[in-house]
């Protein structure tokens, strides 16, 4: 039997059923009764503000809301469990049993909301309904009542809840039980399948998956970090005393990352010569004790650095609207940002890290950061973009660029061949970014669509 739907004016509601099953509703809450004209395969609605169509296209339900300048807010009440989303981190799953305060569904890197690194903006439930949003949202999942602490979406660190509080759990279903999305110029794809497998299935469809394997000694062999030992504080003879060491104890050997802090300045792509006086030497040692090598690398570059002076003169870094460069805050300070949608500053990012491998014989890279919270709100680039377009073309980039890679972000990159690290866990054993997460964030990930994943 087809799927059917049936509208109710005060509030608006489309209500969807297949055989007398309910599989979906959306409800659009705090508007006075629209302007009806339906058919058997499509609505339009006109409110006062803004007008809402439905339309059966291609094999799914396409709703879309105009004009761009009126936000839209749609409840959607979904049976089942949920799933899908991607990465959070107080990781668990279905998505039912966490509380999520509504915010703009970007890429963050330690969000205050509970967003992970890498997101996917699609939901399916058990019953085999399958959501996709194609246009920028902001999200809220079974969202806390009055009361809970509403923790501001910024940047700052201060302002950031426990890890056991992004997103709350609801072990007493006190949550709303909806999905909400808001945006301008909604465009939501509706898919009804038979069961959660094929609403999996079709959302691999939707965004493809890869083609080719990483290497596949990645998949069997450890890779040690400097980084999970000695942070910054590392320079020759740490890097060579921690190869010798695991060598000694007769651990299995594969891929050995030198992390933070090689470089002179960040974003230089150089060795700083008092810490490393022959990398080439260095890890041609570390190639004879039977690693691979990877070092660590950012799109920021320090205001001190090399790199900086010189895209701030071509105009490759992300600028502010007077044509200054922006020093967007990280970890490690604040640093200016390569413009990813220019594609001489990616030729030009990706050329260096080629000139660099060819200087020292390192094999591959452990790229970091790119999530969209780096990109200031008035960040000027040489393409407009959605931020959390930034990370998509940063991780195409560096995926396409260097066969030996990993990466932190991702939005909409199911395609690219690389391995996807998770989040960086704390020393703790449980799922509010412990341990435990490292099992539940692989399996959201795995039903995000992304299949090569490495822990943190």
């Amino acid at each position: 039997m087809p799927v059917q739907f049936k509208t109710t004016l005060t509030p608006f509601s489309v209500a969807f059923e297949c055989d007398g099953k309910e599989l979906m509703t959306l409800q659009i809450a705090g508007q006075p009764a629209p302007n009806l004209l339906v058919r058997d395969t499509s609505l339009s609605a006109e409110f006062s503000t803004f007008s809402l169509s439905l339309r059966r296209d291609q094999g799914c339900w396409e709703v879309t809301t105009s004009p761009s300048d009126v936000p839209v807010r749609i409840e959607i009440d979904l049976p089942g469990w949920w799933y899908g989303h991607g990465e959070l981190i107080h990781q668990l799953f279905p998505l039912n049993r966490v509380m999520l305060q509504n915010a703009p569904f970007h890429t963050f890197d330690n969000s205050p909301t509970g967003l992970g690194s890498k997101l996917n903006p699609a939901w399916f439930s058990s019953s085999g309904t399958l959501i996709i949003a194609d246009s920028p949202v902001e999200v809220g999942i079974n969202q806390p009542p009055p009361g809970y602490p509403r923790h501001p979406w910024s940047f700052s660190v201060e302002e950031r809840g426990p890890f056991s509080e992004r997103p709350f759990l609801d072990p007493d279903r006190r949550g709303d039980g909806r999905i909400t999305i808001t945006g301008l110029e909604l465009n939501l794809k509706l898919f009804f399948t038979e069961n959660v497998l094929t609403a999996y299935a079709r959302q691999v469809g939707y965004f493809g998956h890869p083609v080719e394997l990483p290497p596949q000694d990645l998949f069997v062999r450890p890779t040690w970090t400097t980084w999970a030992r000695y942070k910054s504080t590392i320079d020759e003879e740490v890097v060579l005393g921690f190869a010798e060491e695991i060598l000694a104890h007769r651990y299995p050997r594969h891929l050995f990352g030198i992390d933070d802090r090689w470089q002179i300045c960040y974003g230089d792509l150089e060795f700083d010569p008092q810490r490393f006086p022959d990398p080439r030497g260095m890890i041609r040692r570390l190639h004879s004790l039977g690693f691979k090598v990877s070092l660590w690398v950012m799109p920021f570059m320090s205001p001190e650095s090399a790199a900086y002076d010189h895209g701030a003169r071509k105009g490759w870094l992300v600028l502010h609207p007077d044509g200054s460069p922006c020093l967007v805050p990280w970890w490690q300070g604040r640093g200016g940002l390569l413009d990813v949608t220019h594609p001489d500053a990616l030729d030009w990012f990706l050329g260096r890290l080629r000139e660099l491998q060819d200087r020292t014989g390192c094999d591959g890279f452990k790229f970091d950061a790119g999530e969209a919270c780096f990109l200031p709100r008035d960040a000027v680039t040489f393409r407009k973009i959605h931020p959390n377009e930034y990370t998509r073309l940063y991780v195409e980039a560096v995926a396409a660029g260097t066969p030996l890679a990993e990466v932190r972000s991702g939005w909409r990159n199911q395609r690219a061949p690389v391995f996807f690290r998770l989040w960086d866990k704390s020393t703790s054993w449980g799922r509010d970014n412990g341990l435990h997460s490292v099992l539940t964030g692989a399996l959201s990930m795995g039903l995000a669509g992304y299949p090569f994943l490495l822990p943190e």
